[in-house]
């Protein structure tokens, strides 16, 4: 039953792209073919914990469309292989995820980019977006069962890291280091789902 089980429902989970002087590289899991990307050629998102299910969810205000969703078990989620995409999640990148969470009760981690051996990456926390340990929205708006459109950019040169709800910017910091890319060597790094353990 969706709700019991906590962490994320997400939709169209990640649409990953890089800004290149030439092509650009974008990966869309909208789950109807699973958890492959509906471009040809992009990896696989692997379940890390329990595996969550896919399920349809009607749209609101539809009688008749429904689309995929993944629903997360508790202190689950998924992982892109950033080894398989050449260092993707290295360079200068942008995920956008469409998602909803059913509680704010606690630390939501949204993305990691560092394989769970570091506590720095992307939350919710009580409804606003926070950079842990080195940014926080100043509003929340994040609110339980409602969707949002959440992006995450991160360039390269600068460093910037701009993070985004519903198309307004909410918070925008230089990195520090590289704790908002994936490690130097690239390896599978985890996305959206674990929810962060105090």
């Amino acid at each position: 039953m969706i709700n019991k089980k906590n962490a994320l429902g997400v939709m169209l989970l990640a649409w990953l792209c890089a800004p290149a002087l030439h092509a650009q590289n974008q990966w869309t899991y909208d789950f109807n073919n699973g958890l492959n990307p509906i471009e040809t050629g992009g990896p696989a998102l692997k379940p890390l914990g329990q595996p969550g299910q896919i399920i349809k969810e009607q749209i609101p205000g539809s009688d008749y469309l429904s689309r995929s969703i993944y629903v997360f078990e508790k202190n689950s989620g998924l992982q892109f292989n950033n080894a398989d995409t050449k260092g993707f999640l290295n360079k200068s990148f942008t995920v956008e995820i469409y998602f909803k969470l059913n509680e704010l009760d606690s630390w939501k981690r949204v993305l990691d980019f560092k394989n769970r051996k570091s506590d720095y990456g992307t939350y919710i926390y009580n409804g606003k977006l926070n950079f842990y340990d080195f940014a926080v929205s100043e509003k929340a708006p994040v609110r339980a069962n409602q969707y949002v459109h959440y992006v995450y950019s991160r360039d390269h040169e600068t460093k910037t890291i701009k993070m985004y709800i519903n198309g307004l910017s909410k918070v925008e910091f230089k990195d520090p280091g590289t704790e908002g890319q994936a490690r130097r060597r690239p390896g599978t790094e985890h996305v959206p789902g674990r929810p962060h353990r105090r």
